[in-house]
């Protein structure tokens, strides 16, 4: 799949049933880099138990891993997904991915 076509391709297989906004997801991935930023250990932990389960995800594959093509846009996506809620504090869901 040419990577041009992947964010539309993605969006029409799993839609977006929160109707979560462009904004909103900007406005947690922000929140959660500048808790990275502070050295916050709460999403310090969040992005170390993702990125532990990332390696495992689909290995034969190489899109998830370091330095794979979806490295940094899964673990953005994550990284909002573990902030977006203000009533509960930053965590990680194992078995999300």
């Amino acid at each position: 799949m040419p990577v041009r076509f992947r964010g539309r391709l993605w969006s029409l297989c799993i839609g977006n049933g929160l109707a979560v906004s462009k904004n909103a997801y900007s406005s947690a991935l922000a929140k959660a880099k500048k808790g990275l930023e502070e050295g916050r250990e709460d999403v310090t932990r969040v992005k170390r138990e993702a990125e532990a389960e990332m390696e495992e995800t689909l290995p034969t594959l190489k899109l998830f891993q370091k330095g794979g093509v979806m490295h940094e846009d899964l673990l953005d996506l994550l990284l909002a997904w573990s902030v977006h809620d203000p009533l509960t504090p930053p965590r990680y869901v194992s078995a999300l991915i």
